[in-house]
């Protein structure tokens, strides 16, 4: 096995296909070694969302679908 330093790996995080929607609502993040490091989370409902008064914003982060997804319909900051 050759080694390798981890400064020069690319950064396995966050990439589109490491996210995989298997249920209505529920992702899959999968890590580097996906059959042990993989984690199932619910998305959120955007009526559950509290706005807080006076909260500024310094970046908006678009999600897209996949790479070739030019209308990302996912925000966040």
């Amino acid at each position: 096995m050759q080694y390798v330093s981890l400064s020069k790996l690319p950064n396995q995080y966050p990439t589109v296909k490491n996210y995989t929607l298997f249920k209505e609502k529920t992702v899959l993040f999968n890590g580097v070694y996906p059959e042990k490091n993989k984690i199932n989370f619910q998305l959120p409902e955007f009526s559950d969302i509290i706005p807080i008064k006076e909260t500024t914003f310094r970046f908006v982060l678009a999600v897209a679908a996949d790479e070739s997804d030019v209308n990302p319909r996912l925000f966040t900051s």
